[in-house]
């Protein structure tokens, strides 16, 4: 006996599809609005003694500040949870959009008054802009520069 398995269009603490994002952002939802959006204040931290049920690790993540209409959230993702040197938990970008940003975009859309039937695809929306935002915020150099100062031995 054999059975097909298709993936669930769906996450799995929700009941409504998720929408959709155009890749033309001229034809989103947010471009026919006119909402003030900002991000600020990104950090990015790592904490070696946390904890998570099981046993300690490292967790590194980033915290920002998204603001909406006036209204600000902060906003905390995980990004990686590191035990051993040879375990670890990668979060990418789609969970950490799903799971953690969109909870906080959704918290400010919310009272928002616009109609009810565009507001998941706003959330969507912003929920994208603002993982993209924090992206590019944590771009570090890749190459390194090191001075060494040259010390004269009594010449």
């Amino acid at each position: 006996m054999t059975r097909s398995l298709f993936p669930v269009p769906q996450r799995w603490n929700q009941t409504a599809p998720v929408p959709q994002i155009n890749p033309r952002s001229a034809e989103w939802q947010l471009a026919q609005t006119q909402l003030a959006v900002a991000v600020s204040d990104y950090t990015s931290s790592v904490n070696h003694d946390d904890y998570d049920d099981e046993r300690t690790h490292t967790s590194h993540r980033y915290t920002l500040i998204f603001h909406l209409q006036g209204q600000s959230r902060p906003i905390q993702v995980l990004t990686q949870r590191v035990y051993s040197p040879i375990e670890q938990r990668v979060y990418d970008v789609r969970s950490q959009l799903a799971y953690e940003v969109e909870s906080g975009v959704t918290d400010l859309v919310q009272p928002l008054t616009i109609e009810e039937a565009i507001k998941p695809q706003l959330i969507a929306e912003l929920s994208y802009l603002v993982g993209c935002a924090a992206r590019l915020l944590s771009l570090v150099p890749q190459s390194v520069q090191f001075h060494y100062p040259i010390q004269e031995a009594g010449v």
